[in-house]
């Protein structure tokens, strides 16, 4: 499989393929959600966006977009890198 990107800037996040296992599948009792087939494949198939920097991710337990945020647990080259990464990966936070 080939995935064609565009670098945005000069300092680009990695991409990279996407593990096929999941802590969160592994945890499952007999590791059962591993027998769905089109969940097995989709993560077999992914890629990883990597964000250069440590995130946390904060949800209140609401519906809106103001009930999610992101914010940059460590200083980040530029706030517009680290808005556009938010955006593409969060974007119901932006």
């Amino acid at each position: 499989m080939k995935l064609h990107c565009f670098a945005l800037n000069s300092d680009p996040p990695k991409i990279v393929p996407a593990r096929a296992s999941r802590e969160w599948m592994d945890d499952f009792s007999d590791r059962h959600a591993y027998r769905c087939l089109p969940l097995s494949i989709a993560n077999a198939h992914g890629w990883d966006i990597l964000c250069p920097i440590a995130v946390a991710v904060d949800w209140n337990g609401g519906r809106r977009t103001e009930d999610l945020t992101v914010r940059a647990l460590q200083p980040c080259p530029t706030e517009e890198q680290f808005r556009r990464f938010a955006d593409l990966i969060f974007p119901a936070a932006s």
